[in-house]
């Protein structure tokens, strides 16, 4: 892997490799290294389209026992059915109204134009409630993001099964954590469920720590996002993005807690993690696959953590269900970038590539 930090995206792509893990848990020498053009930016005609689709679609789902609601919008509402549903988790931050967050899901709708996206708006933010308390307990005393998986697809599930439950789960940080718990929570129903994709970015929980330590790794951002101001594709530099930096993370409606405390205390146990990933993997479909995606200089875990933590997830799913003729278990590793990859000051064009790529890699089996 390349040393250093590639803040100026110097080649305007982002480099990689690619290991695939068998049902023996052991990290396999590097299968193949990549390297993906940066996908570029929806012209300001197609972007205010977009806007426009997301703001007609947007609806609060409200939970059958009341306990809570999602905010939802979709885009590409007319790509092929066939082509099943893309259920889009943003971070810890994301807002798909604030409009740092809403230039991310254009970017993204527009690089993936044949694929029916739903987005759902972080817990605290607009129309979305905070989770269920007895969620938030569960999360807290066992580690798994299972329980918020399990509630998130109850109040989707009316969405999802007007795609015959076809879907691919994808988010990033903590919304990564989300999509790989949503995915585990789908293996008790198994049958009802057509997963085939699990793909993720940088979840944090690959190694043992305590909350502070989770949050620290969310902080220690900060220098780094700020070097990345740089980036070629820094929306404050093109003109496409004019409203100051303001973080959902402390303006979503009582979500302070809960971002700050709460979800990090569940970060912190790498067994979890480990069983959420093993049940996510044995949840999608014979020919589908988990692939996470994680930076080289992630601030949350190495390389080897992450290796380590997905040796283990193959071999508990082996115990399951799991046979690598069938399933597949990926680690991409971005070379010369962190977690800060997705910061605003970035801006959406690197991040949307990262998710071209699990796609790019997941058509190649």
């Amino acid at each position: 892997m390349a040393k250093g930090f590639d803040y100026s995206f110097k080649d305007r792509a982002l480099h990689y490799t690619v290991e695939e893990f068998n049902e023996h848990g052991t990290p396999p020498p590097i299968d193949r290294h990549g390297q993906y053009p940066i996908i570029g930016s929806p012209d300001k005609a197609t972007r205010k389209k977009l806007e426009e689709e997301l703001s007609k679609t947007t609806q609060t789902l409200v939970a059958k026992d009341k306990t809570g609601a999602i905010q939802i919008g979709k885009l590409n509402a007319d790509a092929p059915k066939e082509n099943g549903l893309m259920v889009y988790n943003m971070g810890i931050g994301g807002n798909m109204a604030h409009p740092v967050g809403l230039l991310e899901l254009q970017h993204l709708a527009h690089a993936f134009p044949e694929q029916a996206i739903l987005v759902t708006n972080n817990a605290g933010s607009g129309g979305s409630s905070l989770y269920p308390r007895e969620v938030i307990k569960k999360l807290r005393h066992t580690g798994s993001f299972q329980a918020s998986g399990e509630w998130t697809n109850s109040v989707l599930r009316p969405i999802f099964e007007t795609f015959d439950n076809n879907l691919s789960v994808e988010g990033n940080s903590a919304g990564a954590r989300l999509g790989l718990g949503m995915a585990a929570a789908m293996l008790d129903a198994i049958d009802e469920y057509n997963l085939q994709h699990v793909r993720v970015v940088d979840p944090p929980g690959a190694n043992n720590t305590h909350t502070l330590g989770v949050l620290t790794g969310f902080v220690s951002q900060g220098p780094r996002a700020n070097k990345y101001a740089q980036s070629p594709y820094n929306p404050h530099k093109l003109g496409t993005l004019e409203t100051a930096d303001l973080a959902n993370l402390f303006t979503a409606k009582g979500a302070f807690a809960d971002n700050m405390w709460n979800l990090p205390s569940a970060m912190r146990r790498r067994y979890t993690f480990v069983k959420d990933i093993a049940s996510a993997l044995a949840a999608v479909q014979e020919g589908g696959d988990v692939t996470i995606i994680q930076p080289e200089h992630s601030e949350f875990a190495t390389p080897d953590d992450m290796r380590t933590a997905m040796g283990h997830a193959a071999r508990i799913a082996a115990a399951r269900v799991f046979s690598t003729e069938e399933k597949t278990l990926r680690l991409i590793e971005l070379s010369g970038h962190s977690h800060a990859i997705m910061s605003n000051k970035v801006g959406p064009n690197p991040i949307v590539t990262v998710h071209k790529i699990a796609q790019y890699e997941s058509s190649r089996n």
